[in-house]
Parts: structure tokens; C-alpha cells; sequence
């Protein structure tokens, strides 16, 4: 009997008329992982609403977060110089 960690996950796909998502879709909608999705729900950053055990996202909220996140800030370029041992 093969073990429930043998699946390979089944593919989400998105249609762009879908005002609603699970928590799946809307870490591939946001570009996520479903973990900091959860995450971002548990913390309430992200509304959802729960239907049954299922959390539904809705686009216009999942959009309202990505906005609000932080922008990279030109630190970064810094940062790679060092990395890749340049001088600033």
C-alpha cells in the first residue's frame, strides 16, 4: 500500500476570472509557499474565510497583501557586491 508521502502533488491551476482561492492556489497566485500563506492567515495579514476545513482567499485581499509587502531596498545591490567579494 503506498504511503500518502509516494504522491506527487497535484498540479493547481488558475483561471483568470477566479475571484476565490484555496490555500494552494493562492500560494501559487501569490507566489508562495502554502506554509507562508497559512502563516500570513494565522497572523492575520491575509484575510480568508473558513468553509468547512478548507480556507477560501479572496483575489481582492490576496492582491491587498501583495501590495502591502515590502519593497527590496537598494541595500540589496550592497549586499550582492559582498557576496560576490566585491568592493562597494
Amino acid at each position: 500500500m503506498p504511503s500518502k508521502k509516494s504522491k506527487s502533488p497535484a498540479e493547481v491551476r488558475l483561471d483568470p476570472t477566479q475571484q476565490a482561492f484555496n490555500t494552494r492556489q493562492a500560494a501559487v497566485y501569490l507566489g508562495l509557499t502554502c506554509w507562508q500563506v497559512r502563516t500570513a492567515i494565522w497572523t492575520g495579514k491575509l484575510p480568508a474565510k473558513r468553509v468547512g476545513r478548507d480556507l477560501i482567499i479572496r483575489r481582492a485581499d490576496a492582491d491587498t497583501y501583495l501590495a502591502g509587502l515590502p519593497n527590496v531596498g537598494p541595500n540589496s545591490a550592497q549586499w550582492l557586491q559582498k557576496r560576490q567579494g566585491r568592493a562597494a
